[in-house]
């Protein structure tokens, strides 16, 4: 009898951490896709500019540089697309070639900065997929802020698994829609 119940809680403890794995469901987003914003319900109430429907472009900082930004202008939107499980980004008549997204990383962060830039080439992030929640970086992560940040437009920012307090009233959790070029 003792041994019976050890044996069922021994299959129910080994069983429950692979159950994330098997109920993940990914899903196909469109060849080439524009990443558009939409505001998680129940998330931050948002005190300053709307975040939903803001489209994703790489804001230059610099030579090959950018950090990820939104804008209300879809003509600004960056082309998206999955390379295996690395997200590109490249806009009309671009020469150099595919532009990572990439998540900087700093530890004991609630939030990271995300950028698409030439830069991520050597820090190219894996772990991109799609759900019908839209983009998500790895399954650890908690999904994405959109922020009024220190470039005077909205930037976006990957959550980490890591909740210290608040975020910003600039910021509203957000998720990464596509939507077919």
């Amino acid at each position: 009898m003792q041994f019976s119940i050890l044996l069922t809680l021994l299959s129910i403890f080994t069983l429950a951490p692979a159950s994330p794995l098997q109920t993940r469901q990914t899903i196909d987003p469109p060849a080439r896709y524009y990443l558009q914003t939409k505001v998680v319900n129940g998330g931050h109430l948002d005190f300053g500019t709307n975040k939903t429907n803001l489209w994703l472009y790489s804001y230059h900082t610099g030579a090959g540089l950018g950090d990820a930004a939104l804008s209300t202008n879809k003509s600004w939107a960056w082309e998206g697309y999955l390379n295996g499980s690395q997200q590109l980004m490249t806009y009309a008549g671009n020469q150099a070639g595919p532009w990572p997204l990439y998540i900087g990383y700093g530890p004991y962060q609630q939030w990271n900065l995300v950028g698409i830039s030439i830069a991520g080439i050597s820090n190219l992030a894996s772990g991109f997929f799609f759900n019908s929640s839209g983009l998500q970086f790895n399954e650890s992560t908690g999904g994405w802020l959109a922020c009024d940040w220190w470039h005077g437009v909205p930037q976006l920012f990957q959550i980490n698994g890591y909740t210290y307090g608040r975020i910003p009233n600039s910021c509203s959790k957000v998720q990464l829609r596509p939507v077919a070029v």
